[in-house]
């Protein structure tokens, strides 16, 4: 079973109490179904994810293994055994 390695940057890192995340998917996965399934397994940063309708958050930065990805790419966007996911979420301050 392919597994995706998620790289969590930012607040996502201490709200998952930890900087990396694998999950283990089925083959025919898209980024969406596993941004989804990490949002389940890990609701602490599930706002940060997705949207009330399950839609992926446009502010999240996403890269697959080193390419950015938008998050209306990530509907369609077929993850391949073993990818790598980085996830930035937005950064506030003043």
């Amino acid at each position: 079973m392919p597994t995706i390695t998620f790289h969590l940057e930012a607040q996502l890192r201490r709200l998952a109490g930890g900087s990396t995340v694998s999950l283990d998917i089925d083959q025919e996965t898209t980024l969406a179904q596993a941004l989804q399934l990490l949002a389940k397994r890990s609701p602490d940063v599930a706002n940060y994810l997705v949207t009330e309708d399950g839609s992926i958050s446009r502010s999240l930065l996403i890269a697959v293994d080193e390419e950015n990805v938008s998050a209306t790419e990530a509907a369609h966007r077929q993850l391949e055994r073993d990818s790598t996911v980085v996830l930035l979420p937005p950064i506030s301050g003043g």
